[in-house]
């Protein structure tokens, strides 16, 4: 177990540009044991904490701080048995993805490129290109706060778009390992399957650094007043390009908006970039837009 006092947020952050924020102690087990001994200790000590994977799906304001995190990272053993695979919490879905497609194991061939743990795939349904850990969940062992440990099926997680009992607070307790459902398929065809899903996501999405992938859950569904601006903002680039002008429509909307400033920040509409100390002000700028524009701002990410 690595203990650790007084460590700035942005050591453990996904985003480069973390400001502020200080996390009074560092818990980093270094195996599933000592996971589950730490967790015990907390919570019958009743003392509040926080679990944190890779987070790159997280948030961390200028202001956060924290008394108790513990980060999973270190807990990531995993193993092919006859019928299905086991995973530690901390495991990377990436990796294990990679690892599953060689070995012609189908269902990960979609996940190569996504970034995270196995728990927090778990914990926010994550999915790519049609796969998902929780498609192929058969059941989680979660340590609840009396010190019991379960395991809970998807159904009793009550998975919904981005979401889980969990997640939504309906059920708490830490995820400490997954089974997953062995199928075996061509590995020639879940290879070239993958590949062709690692140069889409590659050439449609900008790299993982620096930002948390898609910032809102479903479809963006435009308001009134979003219809009329993208409308108008066609119009206008239909205008530019008679130029021999070119622009991105969503940076045509955001200098009609009088927001020229987000453009560096906004990659896409459901996607933002956290490229330097302004990048915090910004996104709650584009948070704004994006309230004016669309019917749905229900976060995907966690805001911290």
């Amino acid at each position: 177990m690595v203990i650790r006092h007084n460590i700035p947020v942005y050591e453990i952050c996904w985003l480069n540009y973390a400001q502020g924020g200080v996390i009074g102690t560092l818990y980093e087990p270094e195996n599933k044991e000592e996971l589950h001994r730490l967790c015990c200790m907390l919570y019958s000590e009743h003392k509040s904490f926080e679990i944190i994977g890779h987070t790159s799906n997280v948030y961390f304001t200028p202001s956060f701080n924290a008394n108790i995190i513990v980060s999973t990272r270190k807990v990531r053993f995993w193993q092919i048995y006859d019928d299905y695979i086991y995973a530690e919490c901390g495991v990377s879905v990436r990796q294990l993805s990679r690892e599953m497609v060689e070995k012609g194991i189908q269902g990960f061939e979609g996940l190569v490129d996504l970034p995270g743990t196995v728990a927090a795939s778990v914990y926010g349904n994550a999915s790519c290109f049609a796969c998902s850990i929780n498609s192929l969940l058969k059941t989680a062992e979660i340590l609840l706060p009396s010190g019991d440990v379960v395991e809970m099926s998807p159904e009793e997680l009550k998975l919904e778009q981005r979401s889980s009992a969990i997640k939504r607070g309906e059920v708490e307790g830490v995820i400490l390992s997954v089974r997953l459902k062995k199928e075996v398929g061509d590995p020639l065809s879940l290879k070239r399957l993958a590949e062709v899903n690692h140069i889409k996501r590659k050439t449609t999405q900008p790299s993982p650094k620096d930002n948390l992938g898609s910032i809102y859950k479903g479809e963006q569904k435009r308001t009134i007043l979003g219809y009329v601006i993208f409308a108008a903002a066609k119009i206008y680039r239909g205008i530019l390009k008679t130029f021999g002008i070119d622009l991105p429509s969503i940076s045509i909307v955001l200098f009609m908006l009088g927001k020229k400033s987000l453009i560096p920040y906004v990659s896409d509409w459901n996607r933002f970039i956290w490229k330097d100390k302004e990048s915090h002000d910004a996104f709650w700028e584009y948070h704004r837009i994006h309230q004016l524009l669309f019917t749905n701002n229900e976060f995907e990410i966690e805001i911290k």
